[in-house]
């Protein structure tokens, strides 16, 4: 299922009901730009229609409102269409009248003779959808992360998708018996095709924003071994190297990438020794202290676009796992800059 149409589906469910009003069956788009609009509404008040193209943003960053409110210059109406949309969100949005849902039921319409306004109903949580063959938990999690960081991806035969199982083992660390049935689930829910004798990966988009969400549920919270206090401020620009096999994730990867963040939780991924670390940047033993360590769940082969730094794909899904305003907004940035032309590639 596209997450998108299953994004407007749910709000359309949520939606507020009110006499004389119905929203409509959502279709297909009739003038797709690039992607934007992935769908078409006609919205019906006492007779009389509206009809509007929507504009799905899953999550909304501070980065997304600003697009949000670039595309009102457009002559065309346009519904916004999110997961979860905040009251402070909200209130932009009405001021600048723009008619949003969310799938919690949150909402703004104005249309002649109404106007709805619903806002400061809790975010619902939004369950996987049905596992074929498990392939979104922790072995299918970390086969997918291999594909899609690969550096090959798209070179044909050179893509570790179009490598042997025992080089698909030994750069994943999955049992040899499981990457098999994964790659059947893979193409089964079609994200994995063949041709000629050789696999591709696509839908990509759809299986980063699964992958993600998957990654946050179900592997990230078991990766955490341990927690520290720091001494504060910027400290982990005094460190000089983490040592052989340790990398900085979530917040400080981010600044570190994009020069925007200050971070306020250090993550360390880490199949190293840390000793030399703890000690020198004084970190105390403390349950929720600002840095904690992760086991390092992937192969020894150069995924980063920074030697000190884990691979922009899980700094994103660190940032979005936080839930924290500000990190999500520095993860789009990320996507934008190192992730977007692997996950949308163009041609």
């Amino acid at each position: 299922m596209n997450v998108e149409l299953d994004t407007i589906r749910r709000a359309l469910e949520a939606a507020p009901v009110c006499k004389g009003l119905s929203w409509g069956k959502c279709e297909s788009p009739t003038d797709p730009r690039e992607g934007t609009f992935p769908a078409d509404l006609t919205i019906g008040f006492k007779g009389k229609t509206y009809p509007v193209q929507i504009h799905v943003r899953r999550i909304l960053s501070k980065v997304a409102i600003e697009r949000v409110l670039a595309l009102k210059k457009s002559e065309r109406s346009f519904l916004l269409v999110c997961e979860h949309i905040t009251a402070p969100q909200a209130d932009i949005l009405r001021e600048n009248e723009i008619a949003f849902l969310d799938i919690s039921g949150n909402a703004y319409l104005n249309l002649p003779g109404l106007q709805l306004f619903i806002v400061g109903k809790k975010k619902v949580v939004v369950p996987l959808v049905p596992d074929p063959g498990r392939v979104f938990h922790r072995a299918g999690i970390q086969v997918i992360f291999a594909f899609l960081a690969d550096p090959y991806q798209g070179s044909g035969k050179k893509a570790l998708l179009n490598q042997t199982i025992r080089t698909i083992q030994a750069q994943t660390g999955v049992a040899l018996g499981s990457i098999g049935a994964i790659l059947g689930s893979l193409t089964e829910l079609g994200y994995v095709i063949e041709d000629e004798n050789l696999r591709f990966l696509v839908n990509r988009k759809q299986l980063f924003e699964k992958w993600v969400a998957a990654y946050v549920e179900r592997l990230r919270p078991k990766m955490v071994t341990r927690r520290y206090r720091s001494k504060g401020g910027a400290w982990w620009k005094d460190v000089s190297s983490l040592g052989d096999g340790n990398y900085w994730g979530g917040e400080v990867a981010a600044a570190m990438l994009t020069g925007f963040l200050k971070p306020e939780l250090a993550t360390i991924y880490s199949r190293g020794e840390l000793r030399r670390v703890i000690l020198d940047a004084d970190l105390r033993p403390d349950p929720r202290g600002d840095v904690e360590v992760l086991k390092m769940f992937w192969g020894a082969w150069p995924v980063g676009v920074r030697e000190s730094c884990v691979h922009p794909l899980i700094v994103y899904a660190d940032l979005m796992a936080s839930e924290i305003d500000r990190n999500m907004e520095t993860a789009q940035r990320v996507y934008e800059r190192y992730l977007r032309d692997i996950i949308e590639p163009r041609g």
